[in-house]
């Protein structure tokens, strides 16, 4: 099954936004067909990704998440749950502050 999710966090700043790219490396420890949840803080989740894994390895999986400058500057953060064959709840992977406004 999954034994590890770990994240890196891209941040692109553009002139009205700021933009995230949002990698999650999945690790298993044998063959498994995943299926997961990105969970997003604003609840615009995504559900039903596939990993299908072979052997042990770690996989990655990428999500796209843009924020408007002007947007609060509440914390923002995206996790990833295994909801097949097991549920996991891994830790969320919290984002860098929005881009500065010019």
């Amino acid at each position: 099954g999954v034994t590890m999710v770990t994240y890196q966090v891209d941040r692109q700043c553009a002139p009205a936004n700021t933009f995230y790219t949002i990698t999650a490396f999945v690790t298993s420890n044998g063959p498994v067909d995943v299926t997961f949840t990105w969970v997003q803080s604003d609840g615009n989740n995504k559900r039903n990704n596939q990993l299908n894994f072979t052997e042990a390895t770690t996989k990655s999986a990428e999500r796209e998440w843009s924020q408007h400058k002007g947007s609060s500057p509440n914390q923002r953060w995206a996790q990833v749950i295994v909801t097949s064959p097991t549920y996991q709840e891994f830790d969320k992977v919290v984002l860098p502050d929005l881009c500065p406004s010019d």
